[in-house]
């Protein structure tokens, strides 16, 4: 999905941030089928040189009211934009942290979820997802 590629530019920004200084709430709509879990999201954090590094913290902020969230280990294709030094490593699969969601059975509707996660040096990022289940 193109929408994958706003995580890594939401980790730019979190490279971008002074310690510990938390940027805006970003916010992405996702459409998600009825009785069906869906990847809304992966976070991939790495080093310049595509070296994989783990986010410190991945926190749920604001729990889905009308389904699940999950974070599960999985590998991924980066897609950094052209201009982030870390294009380089959209060639190959790096470690992820999928964000799962599963609508609970026979919901169809919208959900919200809002997550954080920290980088390595701290630096926090946090995202809230419009989710529509049809």
């Amino acid at each position: 999905m193109r929408g994958f590629w706003m995580l890594g530019a939401a980790l730019v920004g979190c490279v971008l941030s002074g310690p510990g200084e938390a940027l805006p709430m970003r916010a992405f709509e996702r459409v998600v089928p009825a009785n069906h879990a869906l990847k809304i999201d992966r976070v991939i954090i790495v080093d310049r040189n595509c070296r994989p590094m783990e986010p410190s913290s991945l926190t749920l902020l604001e729990p889905a009211t009308y389904g699940e969230i999950r974070f599960t280990r999985s590998s991924d294709y980066p897609t950094f934009p052209e201009f982030n030094p870390r294009a380089k490593c959209n060639g190959r699969k790096l470690p992820s942290t999928s964000i799962i969601y599963s609508p609970a059975p026979g919901f169809t509707g919208e959900d919200t979820v809002a997550i954080e996660f920290t980088d390595a040096f701290g630096a926090p990022s946090r995202i809230r997802y419009h989710i529509v289940v049809r």
